[in-house]
């Protein structure tokens, strides 16, 4: 077995080359088979990903956006997350952060799992694909850190507030499995894992390997009980919304009547029409051997 160990050195909670010789030396005093490699442009991690084959791992360590590309690279490689971004919300459901060192040691003595993703239109994802106010949210914040140096929590917050004074319903059309709903909505996450933006957990049920994805819809509401919905939804109090509706489904489809600003795992992108598939248990994931003592 090869292990791959792909680096976003522009994602950073941890220094670069630190993390580098940890793995070189643990490694190479293990006598396993590895290669270190750094990305140096955007999506490299995807072309990185896509030179290997079966018998290896390959290893995803930066944020949820070096996840996305690496996933998004996989032929029959397994795959691996060290988790150095500053979200990193599908770790989360992988394990809780803890010493570097340790994480990596563990991952790479760890154990293989099967594990859910989704398919969304022509890319996969991991964690979430997500439509509306949380989405213009996401793009927002990707616009102003190339023009800021304001910590990404910080702008988050401030993207939520921006958009909240101006939401922008949309009318839609979702078919989930066999189930035809119609209407106009400020927000629909279809989730995977349980966390997105920095840890929001909106729907706690959401699971990695039951082979459905859970889906929030909120409803086109008036301004002020959206001062009181949206945090009740980033709270993870979405069940308890009267305007909020939760589903299961393993395919879905979006047509919306205009283009409007999607995210999958913190990558943006615009459609009007959206089509998920739920790849039940087709990943294959290295995780420590504690993998689901805290699930």
């Amino acid at each position: 077995m090869k292990h791959v160990f792909i680096l976003n050195p522009t994602a950073g909670s941890y220094h670069n080359h630190d993390i580098e010789k940890m793995i070189h030396q643990y490694a190479s005093s293990k006598h396993i088979d590895h290669e270190i490699i750094y990305t140096d442009h955007i999506h490299h991690g995807k072309q990185l990903a896509s030179l290997y084959d079966a018998d290896t791992t390959i290893y995803a360590i930066g944020g949820d956006g070096s996840a996305f590309d690496v996933l998004n690279g996989l032929k029959n490689s397994s795959m691996a997350i060290i988790p150095c971004g500053t979200g990193n919300d599908f770790y989360r459901m992988i394990s809780k952060r803890y010493d570097i060192k340790d994480m990596i040691i563990d991952t790479i003595n760890g154990k293989e799992i099967n594990i859910d993703y989704g398919k969304c239109n022509d890319h996969y994802f991991l964690n979430c694909t997500t439509m509306g106010i949380d989405a213009t949210v996401n793009e927002l914040v990707c616009r102003l850190l190339k023009k800021t140096i304001i910590p990404k929590p910080f702008l988050y917050a401030i993207s939520a507030i921006i958009c909240v004074l101006n939401p922008k319903p949309f009318e839609f059309e979702i078919t989930l499995d066999d189930k035809n709903i119609k209407s106009k909505a400020l927000l629909i996450a279809i989730m995977n894992g349980k966390y997105y933006g920095n840890g929001v957990a909106p729907l706690k049920e959401a699971n990695i390997q039951d082979g459905l994805f859970d889906i929030c819809i909120i409803d086109d509401l008036p301004f002020y009980k959206l001062l009181y919905y949206l945090p009740m939804y980033f709270m993870g109090k979405a069940h308890k919304l009267k305007y909020v509706h939760i589903y299961k489904a393993k395919k879905i489809n979006i047509k919306v009547k205009e283009d409007i600003i999607c995210q999958s795992d913190g990558e943006t992108f615009i459609t009007n029409n959206i089509s998920i598939i739920n790849n039940h248990m087709k990943l294959k994931f290295r995780v420590p051997n504690k993998y689901g003592e805290n699930q």
